[in-house]
């Protein structure tokens, strides 16, 4: 057994040093403050799996499932400050993650900005006293309208198309 002295040589029972020693040994050995990311997944909303490319303005659902390792189980990680980025070059959408559930679901709800372009979805968290997350989801590239879709096929509707033509001609 180690015995420590203090001020004037006098014997102490116990460092004043003990506990931080203790939690950094234990964050060092990967044994207090281990965050892990798993279960991520984005689909459009409504629909359940992730679809083969996005459109411009539609809404999107982002979720993944953060958990803590305490005492040697994993829990579900509770936290206010997660952030989520939609990101080309820049972060075009940036937004907090919020609990669905009290086991460390996370989700987000967003609409697709309107710039064309490759994206991901990031999830990067780092604070003080945790092993730091690093996520990035490519997404293919966003689909452009065609004039069958909305908002052009609202605008170029055959029946009103042919009747408008018709009426300019016939007045010259």
């Amino acid at each position: 057994m180690v015995a420590f002295y203090g001020f004037q040589g006098k014997k102490v029972d116990k460092s004043g040093n003990e506990d931080l020693s203790k939690a950094i040994i234990q964050w060092v050995f990967k044994e207090q403050g281990v965050l892990r990311l798993s279960n991520v997944t984005h689909h459009k909303a409504g629909e359940k799996g992730p679809p083969a490319s996005y459109t411009i303005t539609e809404d999107a659902v982002y979720s993944v499932v953060i958990e803590e390792l305490e005492n040697g189980v994993w829990k579900g990680y509770a936290a206010k400050d997660i952030q989520l980025e939609f990101v080309r070059i820049d972060p075009f959408v940036r937004t907090f993650l919020t609990q669905a559930d009290g086991k460390g679901k996370y989700e987000a709800k967003f609409k697709i900005p309107d710039v064309y372009g490759v994206y991901q979805f990031k999830v990067d968290y780092n604070r003080k006293g945790y092993t730091f997350l690093s996520s990035a989801t490519q997404v293919r590239p966003l689909h452009v309208f065609d004039q069958s879709e909305p908002p052009y096929s609202v605008l170029l509707q055959p029946n009103q198309l042919l009747p408008a033509l018709q009426l300019a001609f016939s007045s010259s």
